[in-house]
């Protein structure tokens, strides 16, 4: 109990330099997006999705096999997966960061202006943009990536209690099922580039959300009256996986195709941030509900209707090609308000970039 304090500590430290390393990383997508187009880059996304929850997948396997190897305790398991963690995002992020090209700064410090105050400044005058300039795309997307995460992130936390309390899983019988969980979101993103390309991101992003609503609902009522041997959760959880490996990838291309060029890191921030600022809400909602003496089938049911807030709100776009063009057109466009202000009815902006040819999407 005396190291909770600093361990707490920590791990806000160890979140916070994460949540960095999401900016910095996700402030290349859209270029990305720009030079391979809309097709490579839901391939793009999709292995970007299958790589990050195989690398979890493979952790967690290291982790057990350590700990029933060594035959640790629960204590010392935690602290071998801390020491183990540090190990392997040094090794992967090194890697990965010798590849990443080096771009030049955006913006100069204007003269007797603070850089304490400078990013507050921007990204108020950024938000009054989206606002005001993105009717029909970026502004209903960040919106809706507000209450799209706040239940996704909310599976994790509330599955947990919900498992153990309601279905009486044990300890390992609940890593086993989040095991599950990773190793379906492989399939699940191959399978979600797969229903993009037949639709669009924004109808497949739609899609994707309802089917875990459905998903979460069929398990909370179904589990509970479970007759049968308690692993068969593990088949939820593999449906969970799937979907949510369907639903990341398709988040991230949606974000990259509806961004101006210009400010990439800036709205990357605002990416992260919509992802954090509703996080705590349904876990909060849950526990009412619990303390209340509620069903928690029904606290998780609660926890998962952030997702038709978050398909109501993408039903206010326009069309894709809309969201796409309007992007491209505030590509030449401070959004700041320094340059003259958009003409909605202009013409969109012809960049210089590069097509693929069939070869080089056969390649991809």
């Amino acid at each position: 109990s005396t190291t909770c304090f600093p361990m707490a500590v920590l791990q806000a430290i160890a979140g916070f330099v994460y949540q960095i390393q999401v900016v910095t990383t996700y402030a290349y997508l859209p270029e990305m997006a720009r030079f391979v187009g809309q097709n490579l880059m839901n391939n793009f996304t999709a292995i970007f999705t299958m790589s990050q929850f195989a690398s979890q997948a493979t952790f967690n396997i290291v982790v057990i096999a350590i700990s029933i190897a060594v035959s640790l305790t629960t204590v010392q398991t935690a602290m071998a997966s801390q020491a183990a963690s540090v190990v392997w995002c040094i090794v992967f992020f090194t890697v990965g960061w010798r590849y990443m090209p080096q771009r030049p700064a955006k913006h100069v410090l204007e003269k007797k202006q603070s850089i304490l105050t400078a990013g507050f400044r921007q990204n108020f005058m950024t938000a009054k943009a989206i606002w005001t300039k993105f009717r029909v795309g970026l502004k209903w997307y960040l919106l809706a990536l507000i209450f799209a995460e706040a239940s996704a992130a909310a599976i994790t936390s509330v599955s947990v209690v919900y498992l153990n309390d309601t279905i009486g899983l044990t300890t390992t019988q609940i890593g086993i099922f989040f095991l599950i969980a990773l190793v379906a979101t492989i399939p699940g993103a191959k399978l979600g580039s797969y229903i993009t390309h037949a639709t669009n991101p924004n109808t497949s992003w739609k899609l994707s959300q309802l089917t875990l609503l459905i998903t979460l609902v069929i398990g909370a009522f179904t589990l509970e009256n479970l007759k049968g041997p308690k692993e068969l959760s593990y088949i939820w959880g593999g449906f969970v996986g799937v979907l949510l490996g369907w639903f990341y990838p398709t988040e991230n291309l949606f974000f990259s195709m509806c961004l101006p060029k210009g400010q990439e890191a800036e709205l990357a921030g605002f990416f992260v941030y919509c992802t954090q600022i509703l996080g705590w809400l349904p876990p909060l909602l849950f526990s009412f509900l619990v303390q209340a003496d509620v069903s928690q089938k029904y606290g998780v049911i609660v926890s998962a209707f952030g997702f038709v807030a978050a398909i109501l709100l993408l039903s206010c776009t326009g069309s894709w090609e809309d969201i796409v063009a309007e992007a491209e057109r505030n590509a030449a466009v401070d959004l700041t308000g320094s340059s003259a202000d958009l003409d909605p009815n202009a013409s969109t902006v012809k960049e210089d970039v590069h097509k693929p040819s069939d070869d080089e999407e056969l390649d991809a």
